[in-house]
């Protein structure tokens, strides 16, 4: 049985890949604060963390290392968004972001690496389409989705050689609570969103595409470009 290694679970895209993982058959470790709603099965082990803190993400990551000696999957999708003018949006928030979405799995990896090595394993890291260009209200989420693409594009030319598989996904606007807080949302409309079992899909691709080769990144685009301001929030 191949061992996975999952962040962010709990909900939205990261609860689909969990599912897609328990089905192909994985011994899934899920960590988050949260357990997923899953219902409970031997193959998968929650460890309840909150990967802001240094003292448990380093816990988490002991207790798998201490139970198996190889990883053959790890899958960095934990991550949140604050949004709005740049200087409007609090300095703990800011840091609470850039530590789960750039810090966290920058840091994860380098603590499975070894363990991942061992079984020639895969890094699929969930960062988003924010990091390919400008994004006005958004600038410090992009900043460190920016950080982890570039990262992971770096990790792949790094440990290629060494027959690990590094690759990156970054949907655009997907339907999942990621928008309950936020002053926008995609539109309610066909063709406005992705749906997360969708970006699910894609991590299913390109695991099953390994071979000769790595798919080193995708990203996935809603064919409309259609945002929804709340009435009842503000910037």
């Amino acid at each position: 049985m191949k061992i996975a290694v999952l962040s962010g679970a709990s909900s939205g895209i990261g609860l689909c890949i969990a599912n897609f993982l328990l089905m192909s058959n994985y011994k899934l470790y899920t960590l988050s604060r949260s357990r997923p709603p899953i219902d409970s099965t031997p193959n998968m082990i929650h460890i309840p963390c909150d990967l802001t803190i240094p003292d448990d993400q380093d816990r988490a990551v002991s207790t798998i290392l201490d139970a198996e000696s190889h990883i053959d999957l790890l899958i960095n999708c934990a991550g949140e968004g604050q949004f709005g003018p740049h200087e409007t949006i609090d300095a703990n928030n800011i840091r609470h972001m850039l530590r789960l979405n750039l810090e966290a799995p920058v840091v994860m990896t380098g603590q499975f690496l070894r363990a991942i090595r061992a079984a020639k394993g895969h890094i699929i890291n969930i960062s988003s389409i924010s990091a390919t260009g400008p994004a006005p209200h958004g600038c410090a989420y992009a900043a460190g989705k920016s950080g982890l693409s570039h990262f992971t594009n770096s990790l792949f030319e790094e440990t290629r050689r060494q027959g690990i598989a590094v690759s990156l996904i970054q949907p655009d606007l997907t339907q999942t609570r990621f928008y309950d807080d936020i002053f926008f949302e995609p539109e309610n409309i066909e063709c406005a969103y992705i749906e997360p079992e969708q970006v699910a899909e894609a991590v299913k691709y390109v695991i099953e595409s390994r071979s000769n080769m790595c798919v080193t990144e995708i990203n996935l685009r809603p064919q409309f470009n259609r945002i929804h301001r709340k009435s009842s929030k503000t910037e």
